[in-house]
């Protein structure tokens, strides 16, 4: 029976260690997909070494990376196959980012932290301290860009798509362009997207806010502002992260004009 539980046991530790030590990355272009281990990266492409300020570290940090259109042409893309790229983190994380933005701001796929034996210094996530292995995306320009510009980590996927085809449930398609909830819609993309989904299209990190129940729905109108503007003065160690001086007023009222549009427009679940 020692020997079985000890047989299991050093099993479980080798399936561990293969799941979190896997360095696949999954790119999906045209709805056809392909993997690339690190190896095949390394053999394939140019690696670069950059000293960035990173925000997850709050400091420089340096790490050896490839230039992400440099990873897009390997799986064959280009701006024509769509106009966002959505990254796909283990946890959930499904930030997107505009196709138009990464030659020109510098984006690139970190691999490892350059010099450090164990490849990567844990950063803290909610409550927990995390490995960014196996990609993390950064930008050259360091963490003075706007939202538009997530550092997504723990990256296993991207997919390259046409936005309002890939999140048709959750685009409000007739509404003006000067209205309040199209506003709404914008912050949400920006901000919201890559951690929250409307009628299950988006991020998997934070709850869906649409179906069954609509997020207006169950939260009192007051609360839900607040809430959005500080998750931390409702959470300790809240994963949400703070909106204080990113959004206005004005903008978290056009993000519940939207939510609350949605709750019109619920997906049937399957």
């Amino acid at each position: 029976m020692r020997l079985l539980l000890s047989f299991i046991l050093l099993a479980a530790s080798i399936s561990l260690a293969h799941a979190t030590t896997d360095d696949t990355l999954e790119v999906v272009v045209a709805g056809k997909s392909r993997a690339f281990t690190r190896a095949e990266l390394e053999q394939a492409l140019t690696s670069h070494t950059l000293t960035v300020d990173d925000p997850d570290h709050d400091r420089p940090v340096t790490y050896d990376a490839f230039a992400l259109n440099d990873v897009l042409k390997l799986a064959g893309a280009d701006p024509a196959h769509g106009d966002e790229l959505v990254f796909g983190a283990r946890d959930g994380y499904a930030p997107t980012v505009a196709h138009a933005l990464l030659a020109s701001h510098g984006a690139y796929l970190a691999y490892r932290e350059h010099g450090q034996a164990q490849d990567w210094s844990p950063v803290k996530q909610g409550k927990a301290m995390v490995s960014p292995a196996p990609y993390f995306l950064l930008w050259a320009q360091g963490k003075t860009l706007g939202a538009e510009f997530p550092w997504p980590y723990q990256l296993i996927r991207i997919e390259v798509v046409d936005f309002a085809t890939k999140y048709a449930a959750l685009y409000p398609r007739d509404v003006a362009s000067d209205a309040a909830p199209m506003h709404g819609f914008k912050t949400f993309k920006t901000h919201c997207l890559r951690c929250h989904s409307v009628n299950l299209q988006g991020g998997e990190l934070g709850p869906e806010l649409n179906v069954p129940k609509n997020v207006t729905e169950y939260w009192d109108a007051q609360h839900l502002r607040a809430f959005i503007h500080d998750a931390g003065a409702y959470h300790a160690h809240s994963k949400m992260p703070s909106f204080v001086g990113v959004l206005t007023d004005a903008d978290i009222e056009n993000l519940v004009a939207y939510l609350a549009l949605m709750k019109t427009r619920k997906l049937a679940q399957p």
